[in-house]
């Protein structure tokens, strides 16, 4: 069993089903042609208009699409998820890190928690992640909206802390369910392309596949919570020392749902920085996370930063380098069968 769990392997298949992004129509273009018929139409002589019944006649007597079509909502995704992308990317970073005493860890991101479920402090914080949202008292989300966030967030710390203080039997429902209840706010509070809390899917958005023991994601497969929760981050935040930055993810976005993914839990395991020791105790293979630190080089004729990337003993190799700061993915996903390499 143990065999199987910690197996690394991975299957991409290309989707079948109707894109989430698309890039075969400019969805800004459709609609300054729309908003250029709106004025025509406006400055039309009562004659004329007379030909036409209304004003969706006029555009379409015009050539203008229906911005409202559903052929175009895989474009109208792409330039909502740009446009949000292209606005924290250019912003200074709102964030500053908050320093936690670790001896009472638990209790004070407990109480964090607690402080996060209020309306206006949803609402303001909508504001700032959502940086395309605005920044006017009116902006972003509705009192209502934010209540339903609030008892997302409430619903989670309270399954956590009865997780945390159940038996063994309890303890992985109730983390898997509080863990879901905020995951609904995070995607609310993040992902360009959900609003409120009746637009999110029913599936989680990852199956279980028992025969091979791998969890499927992606692509054609059903969307939920999980693939939201990938889309609610279209951009990285990098903090390190006096340097922060927004990396922009969107060609990961796009490869994510134009394949779908087969991944053994082995796999998975790699991904997670907190398991690297256990990782490589329990399967003997080097986890793929490793230490990254930013420093300024010492060159007086230009502004240059260095990637610093191991903790002194170990450190990927130089083709693995290569390969992630040149493709939107890991390098590892671009496989398409067969067993992973370290």
């Amino acid at each position: 069993m143990l065999e199987e769990i910690a197996q690394d392997n991975i299957v991409r298949t290309s989707a079948s089903n109707q894109p989430m992004f698309s890039t075969d129509v400019d969805y800004d273009e459709v609609v300054l042609e729309k908003e250029k018929a709106c004025t025509e139409w406006k400055s039309l002589d009562d004659s004329t208009r007379r030909q036409f019944a209304n004003l969706t006649a006029f555009e379409a007597a015009s050539g203008v699409r229906d911005v409202k079509d559903p052929k175009l909502i895989p474009a109208k995704n792409l330039s909502l998820v740009l446009k949000e992308i292209k606005k924290r990317v250019d912003r200074e970073d709102p964030l500053r890190l908050l320093g936690i005493e670790p001896l009472d860890f638990d209790e004070e991101n407990i109480e964090l928690a607690e402080c996060i479920e209020n309306v206006e402090e949803i609402r303001e914080l909508y504001r700032l992640r959502k940086a395309s949202s605005g920044n006017s008292a009116n902006a972003g989300i509705s009192a209502h909206e934010a209540a339903k966030i609030k008892n997302c967030f409430s619903q989670g710390r309270e399954l956590f802390i009865a997780g945390r203080n159940g038996s063994l039997m309890v303890k992985p429902l109730n983390f898997f369910y509080a863990l879901t209840a905020y995951t609904y706010g995070v995607i609310i509070l993040n992902n360009p392309l959900r609003y409120r809390k009746d637009m999110l899917p029913g599936s989680h958005g990852m199956s279980y596949l028992p025969t091979s023991m791998q969890a499927q994601f992606g692509g054609d497969s059903p969307r939920g919570t999980f693939s939201d929760l990938i889309g609610a981050f279209p951009t990285q935040l990098v903090t390190r020392g006096g340097v922060s930055f927004n990396i922009d993810c969107s060609q990961s976005l796009i490869e994510f749902y134009n394949n779908r993914f087969d991944v053994s839990l082995g796999t998975l395991l790699s991904l997670i920085p907190e398991m690297s020791d256990y990782y490589k105790l329990t399967t003997g293979r080097r986890s793929r996370c490793f230490p990254l630190d930013i420093v300024s080089s010492n060159d007086p004729r230009r502004l240059t930063w260095e990637f610093q990337i191991g903790d002194g003993e170990t450190r990927p190799s130089k083709e693995a380098i290569e390969q992630g700061f040149t493709s939107g993915l890991p390098s590892f996903l671009y496989r398409t069968e067969g067993s992973i390499e370290n």
